[in-house]
């Protein structure tokens, strides 16, 4: 897959204009309302949110320091933030379908990720964006992202187990990286387990400062120099405790350096 993704922007003289798209910081329902979910509802909708909720103990705490995230990444790649930016409201799944993606050279998603394991009623890891109302259909699966047209040099998953999903045999892990890959990016940054907000977006803003500040440095050595960063740090848990930084990982084409573009 990886070689095809190669051929492919071999052969893809047309480069994305806009250097970032991101989503963050998205709206969820208050953490008292999933326990009073209705019960009036077995739509499917209805059966898959309260699935998901139930994997993550009841319900989506909002997460406010992912806004700063992409805002420093907006910064750092010199993109207008009312553009580059789909924050609350806006880090829907309506809105992905609404935008062209394969305008973008970079896309965030900063927001919590689910992996449903064995529950019956779901079978697929997915993003959760903005929704207001449990019954609405706020969750970018695998099946979603498949369908997706990417023109992205790089895709940032920052949310927990991006980089999980069912085990194959002979095939390896089909989760959200291989279809954000055949949706037409040749490297995603994923994680292998639930994170620390503080630590994510460290290293999401650091992988990003060094690629600015040296074009031709790959993918992978900018999130090296990123966690070598914040282990160096004034915080020493980060330094003493891998949990914090080994979980944020290059898969894909990680030795390539980012889009020219960008001047």
């Amino acid at each position: 897959m990886l070689k095809t993704l190669r051929d492919a922007q071999t052969r893809n003289q047309i480069k994305a204009a806009e250097p970032l798209l991101a989503f963050a910081d998205p709206i969820y329902p208050a953490c008292s309302e999933p326990q009073n979910i209705q019960r009036r509802s077995d739509s499917f909708i209805s059966l898959r949110t309260r699935a998901y909720q139930d994997l993550v103990g009841g319900c989506f705490k909002r997460l406010p320091e992912t806004k700063d995230e992409v805002t420093e990444i907006a910064q750092l790649l010199k993109a207008p933030i009312d553009k580059a930016l789909k924050l609350r409201e806006a880090a829907s799944r309506k809105t992905v379908f609404n935008i062209k993606l394969d305008n973008y050279r970079h896309i965030v998603f900063a927001s919590h990720a689910v992996l449903p394991n064995e529950t019956s009623i779901v079978n697929q890891p997915a993003l959760v964006l903005s929704h207001q109302q449990p019954d609405e259909n706020a969750y970018l699966t695998m099946a979603d992202v498949f369908g997706l047209q990417l023109n992205a040099d790089f895709v940032t998953l920052s949310a927990c187990n991006t980089g999980q999903g069912e085990h194959i045999k002979g095939e390896g892990i089909r989760g959200l990286t291989r279809a954000f890959m055949y949706a037409g990016t040749p490297a995603v940054s994923v994680t292998l387990w639930a994170v620390e907000s503080q630590a994510a977006k460290s290293l999401s803003t650091g992988m990003f400062k060094y690629l600015t500040q040296k074009e031709e440095m790959p993918l992978a050595q900018a999130l090296q120099q990123a966690k070598l960063e914040l282990m160096a740090g004034k915080d020493k848990v980060y330094e003493t405790h891998p949990y914090f930084w080994a979980p944020f990982v290059i898969w894909g084409d990680g030795f390539s350096g980012p889009s020219k573009e960008s001047e």
